[in-house]
């Protein structure tokens, strides 16, 4: 007996320890005060959602997602009420509370939830801090007592997103939206005008003005950009627009080849051009009114004079530029709006400065205290941390840098007279970027998706101002039971498949095809936008081949095909020696392209593997795609491998451009998996 009594005693003592050392709360991005006490609060299918105070209608939308998201999660009912509270209750009210920063919030748990904020936004990220610790806690839906008092370091704590050189369909912006909310961002900064390598270029939004500016393979309507900005607003998300000009512009010159810089091409409008800035104005008539946000992103980067060779015209252009900048800034501020433009005039010839009142996008500068100490207002958006181009070799982020090292103040690692104190009022806050360079024929929605998420996690922790983890492994493994984020699914690929992970199988049917025109479509239908299984995957056959064409097409797609024989042409070493790799082959598309994929133009991967078919004889083939790799198998043996991120084609067998292999194909499986050696030994 007092073996037990002495139990009690100790598990009595472990708790008020627990209770003293206030123990971070699980969730992202981790609280900026956390006080426990003894007790605790138990969600029951009792409980109601409760709202007082005199404006309490401005915040039933953010409870209304907060209650469908616990019905979703927990499946328990939150009716919203107004008359009285008891134990059980979550209690929401508008009140000024003492941080003043927009977002602000308090949250007392007892036997009953308190929560109190000043704004809307604050509101919103308070439910998802509830939401968040009821989803560690989802085994008895209780959590500990105690008082939260959160709020934001940082005002802009921002995502950008590429969606001028690859579309993004309005369900899925709703998801990085519902994505960006969850983890307590405030800006989607929405790039709707570039263009990509190989002749695309977009303009994402329909015009009225000049409907030929409309992009015609992916647009949103004017009423749709209103109601997107809706949608984000009540989960406390501003969609930052952004128009690029005068570089970025090919959109621009394609229906006014007059207004293009001559001597530096397609891309450029010609800033000494009395038209350009008659045409940007009716731009910006027309586009400004749509947007809600106080603030308009201008472009202004990458304006590129190396083309120019004559110094005094280099010089000219140089200072226009600066007063291109200025002047838009002037006829958009009498809008009512603020200008974004990105840093680089400092490259540029010339002497006029942009106005201070101009916000700094700092990409690729990184002068942060120069610029403070001069009077702008600006953002981290540093190419060398923030900048991700999926499935292209350059940039990249590093998860694990930033979560550990960097802050939004850090501007170069190593000139420190560069950075800023993290509470200089000069410092907005940060940005991470998602460039689609290779525009529509890049990385698929899922690819894009499952490379941003990890850094919209690390991002969401740093530009908040808290890092909870003591290192980014610890990290990692703290949000693992926060990542299924309610109504988001862009992360799980479009396919269906049986509990063996099975996607496709051809079971006892030959597909003979006897000439290249032949082909057999697979029945898919449409699974994703470009007809293919991104990884992991494994595509299974047995193939008898009865020719040695180049490019004999085994299975394809749009953007990615499999060959059963490959003749690949290339120059490698110094001096450069023409070079024929001949054998099994893979390629994809990586860059948008006006040619076909059958014509090699440099725009896609292509890879042969060390490995050629035996004419006539039946041979059993197998290759593994995963993130970053893929493996050929022939026989059950491993026959090669390369170090690149595959699609499996998933449209026809052969293919329907003339150039399909001739000889037989059976046994075909797909999985949805990378089968292991053991596996692949018993499809021989």
């Amino acid at each position: 007996m007092k073996k037990i009594v002495l139990l009690q005693i100790v598990l009595c003592s472990y708790g008020s320890l627990l209770a003293q050392k206030n123990l971070p709360l699980e969730i992202v991005p981790s609280v900026k005060e956390w006080k426990t006490q003894e007790g605790k609060f138990i969600l029951t299918n009792e409980s109601k959602i409760y709202v007082s105070g005199s404006d309490y209608s401005k915040i039933i939308p953010q409870l209304n997602i907060f209650r469908n998201d616990v019905q979703t999660v927990f499946s328990k009912s939150l009716p919203i009420i107004t008359d009285a509270q008891k134990e059980g209750d979550i209690c929401f009210e508008l009140k000024q509370i003492s941080k003043k920063q927009q977002g602000a919030y308090t949250i007392k748990i007892d036997k009953r939830i308190t929560v109190e904020a000043a704004d809307y936004t604050g509101i919103w990220n308070a439910t998802q801090t509830l939401l968040q610790m009821l989803m560690v806690n989802k085994n008895d839906l209780s959590l500990p007592a105690g008082t939260i008092k959160d709020y934001p370091s940082y005002p802009v704590r921002a995502m950008m997103l590429d969606v001028a050189r690859k579309y993004f369909p309005l369900n899925i912006l709703k998801q990085y939206i519902r994505c960006l909310a969850y983890l307590k961002y405030s800006e989607l900064h929405l790039h709707f005008n570039d263009a990509s390598n190989g002749g695309y270029s977009a303009f994402r939004i329909e015009s009225k003005k000049f409907p030929e500016l409309t992009a015609k393979d992916g647009f949103y309507t004017q009423q749709e950009i209103k109601d997107l900005q809706i949608y984000a607003l009540q989960m406390g998300i501003t969609i930052i627009p952004e128009f690029d000009s005068p570089g970025h512009a090919e959109c621009f010159t394609n229906i006014f080849p007059g207004l293009m810089q001559p001597e530096l091409g397609i891309n450029y409008l010609d800033i000494l051009n009395k038209g350009t800035y008659s045409l940007m104005e009716k731009v910006f008539d027309e586009f400004v009114p749509l947007f809600s946000a106080s603030d308009i992103h201008i472009g202004t980067d990458e304006y590129r004079l190396r083309a120019i060779k004559d110094s005094a015209e280099k010089a000219k252009y140089g200072e226009a530029f600066r007063n291109y900048i200025n002047y838009f800034n002037r006829y958009l501020r009498k809008k009512g709006k603020r200008v974004r433009i990105w840093s680089g005039y400092e490259y540029m010839p010339g002497v006029t400065q942009p106005d201070t009142n101009i916000v700094i996008d700092m990409w690729e500068t990184d002068d942060g205290k120069a610029k403070a100490d001069k009077g702008y207002k600006i953002i981290n958006s540093s190419q060398d941390w923030t900048y991700l181009v999926p499935g292209a070799p350059y940039y990249g982020i590093n998860n694990e840098f930033v979560y550990d090292h960097w802050t939004p103040a850090l501007f170069n690692a190593e000139k420190p007279e560069n950075n800023l104190s993290g509470n200089d009022p000069h410092l907005l806050g940060g940005k991470f970027h998602v460039w689609l360079d290779f525009g529509p024929q890049g990385y698929t929605m899922n690819e894009i998706a499952r490379s941003v998420m990890r850094s919209m996690w690390v991002f969401s922790e740093k530009l908040w101002g808290t890092k909870a983890s003591k290192n980014y492994e610890n990290f990692v493994k703290r949000y693992q039971p926060l990542k299924n984020i309610p109504n988001v699914d862009f992360t799980k690929r479009r396919i269906l498949s049986d509990p063996n992970g099975v996607v496709y199988t051809s079971y006892d049917s030959v597909f003979t095809l006897r000439n290249r025109n032949d082909f057999v479509a697979l029945p898919f239908g449409t699974i994703n936008d470009n007809m293919n299984l991104e990884y992991p995957w494994t595509l299974h056959f047995d193939v008898k081949s009865n020719d040695t064409s180049s490019r004999s097409v085994i299975l394809s797609s749009r953007l990615a095909e499999v060959y059963a024989n490959y003749i690949y042409k290339t120059q490698i070493g110094k001096p450069k020696k023409d070079t024929t790799s001949t054998g099994m082959g893979i390629d994809r598309a990586v860059k948008f392209s006006t040619m076909p994929l059958t014509v090699f133009n440099g725009y896609r991967y292509t890879s042969v593997f060390d490995y050629k078919l035996t004419l006539d004889k039946w041979e059993n083939i197998t290759i593994v795609g995963e993130k970053g790799k893929t493996t050929l198998y022939v026989n059950g043996k491993f026959a090669g491998s390369f170090s690149r991120q595959m699609l499996c084609p998933l449209d026809e067998i052969g293919n329907k451009k003339g150039e399909s292999f001739i000889g037989e194909l059976k046994n075909v499986r797909i999985y949805d998996r990378p089968l292991q050696l053991n596996e692949i030994n018993v499809l021989k």
